[in-house]
């Protein structure tokens, strides 16, 4: 049999097993179980059929498709067969016809050391600082429609005004923290929610994992968008002070200084309940709307994943789809920390008044359409970019599967070293 370890052999002969009894190697399998280590004798055919052979697979380095405590059963057919009951939910497709099983290859990811994490952090820091800057203009007029909605109604009325009275370099305002903000940003929630999706899950175990899938993925999108708040709140405190007020300060760090002198270092943070509300809800739904519609895409149009580019292609379009209804589902928060940032000193309570009492509860969704542009082609553009680094990187989804088709390639499954 391949495999250079006892482990990987055994993890063979277990999928030799998943195979119709006429084309099981029994031979081969038998002469390899009684070479295993405190195998049970008489030879395997006069076992009573009433209790299980048990193969207690030690726990190595690499990642098996069962558990380490699989049941191997031998038949009256000269077959050998695993009990449904102790395959795991997430293989249960193995029990299909052979003729439907066979069809695409069986496939587990590896484990993910510090390394792989580190690599997507700079994806995510190069995705997140290059759509967010570019797009540094559309986010000023956003910003000025919230905070006076009369002097700028749209998008291009807003670029226009702003262009014919304060010239280009007010489109760009911000962009100093912009850059810092997100740099944290995606150095910290693109790893963070890659490694908190998989330790959920896995800490769920194979059964609720399955079951509590959706909620498990939007607490992972959470937990690593509170951690990114701690960073981008101070960034964001600043980019809408000198949006809002261009004359505040004539640099990112003169306006940091000012904020600290005049307010005290804390006011770079007293909006982090609301941004953290408005990062969370953004960031739960970003990365769930994401992953389930570039899944579905791939369910109905599985030839879309045989090429970097069509993965691409998905990858694209589910981030525009991603940032369009994350948007719309965090625009309350948005609208409610620009205006806090604009009067100074109000809380969250009293900005949510003022607004409802000028505009009526519209007033919430102030700045909605110009966010909605603003978000739709950055996390696009994120999620893309995202993708494509990791392609670079050799840590895309194909690059950290570890494939096994047992009747074509039997060695691929079997890796010692990563």
């Amino acid at each position: 049999l391949y495999g250079e370890t006892p482990e990987a052999r055994k993890q063979i002969l277990l999928m030799f097993s998943l195979l119709p009894p006429r084309v099981q190697p029994v031979t081969l399998m038998e002469a390899e179980l009684l070479d295993v280590k405190d195998l049970a004798s008489p030879p395997l055919k006069d076992i009573d059929l009433s209790s299980d052979t048990q193969e207690l697979l030690d726990n190595a380095n690499l990642p098996w498709l069962f558990h380490s405590a699989t049941p191997l059963n031998y038949t009256a057919k000269d077959a050998y067969f695993i009990p449904k009951a102790y395959v795991p939910p997430s293989h249960q497709f193995l029990l299909q016809e052979p003729k439907e099983k066979a069809v695409v290859p069986v496939t587990r990811e590896r484990r993910l050391n510090a390394a792989i994490y580190a690599m997507f952090a700079i994806a995510g820091l190069v995705g997140c600082t290059t759509t967010h800057s570019l797009l540094v203009p559309l986010d000023v007029v956003k910003t000025r429609s919230q905070t006076n909605p009369s002097m700028y109604p749209g998008l291009v009325q807003g670029v226009q005004k702003i262009y014919k009275e304060e010239g280009l370099d007010a489109l760009l305002l911000g962009v100093g923290p912009t850059f810092v903000g997100y740099s944290w940003y995606g150095l910290t929630v693109y790893p963070g929610y890659e490694l908190l999706k998989r330790e959920l899950i896995s800490l769920a175990g194979e059964v609720y994992g399955d079951q509590l899938h959706v909620p498990l993925v939007l607490l992972a999108g959470a937990l690593a968008t509170m951690v990114a708040c701690i960073g981008v709140t101070p960034a964001e405190t600043a980019r809408i002070r000198i949006v809002a007020q261009p004359g505040y300060a004539d640099s990112f760090p003169g306006l940091v200084r000012r904020i600290a002198m005049e307010e005290g270092i804390g006011s770079l943070f007293r909006g982090f309940g609301p941004l953290a509300i408005r990062q969370v809800l953004f960031g739960m739904m970003k990365f769930f709307i994401f992953d389930s519609f570039a899944d579905e895409v791939f369910r109905r149009f599985p030839s879309l994943g045989d090429s970097t580019q069509s993965q691409l292609f998905v990858s694209l379009l589910a981030g525009a789809v991603a940032g369009l209804a994350a948007s719309v589902v965090s625009q309350p928060a948005d609208t409610i920390l620009s205006k806090m940032k604009q009067e100074g000193s109000i809380s969250f309570s009293q900005a949510v008044s003022k607004l409802i009492k000028e505009f009526g509860l519209a007033g919430l969704f102030l700045g909605l359409p110009e966010r909605c542009l603003w978000a739709t082609p950055i996390i696009a553009g994120q999620f893309f970019m995202y993708d494509v680094l990791k392609n670079t990187l050799q840590v895309a989804s194909d690059d950290l599967n570890l494939f096994f088709d047992v009747l074509s390639t039997p060695a691929d499954f079997i890796i010692t070293h990563y």
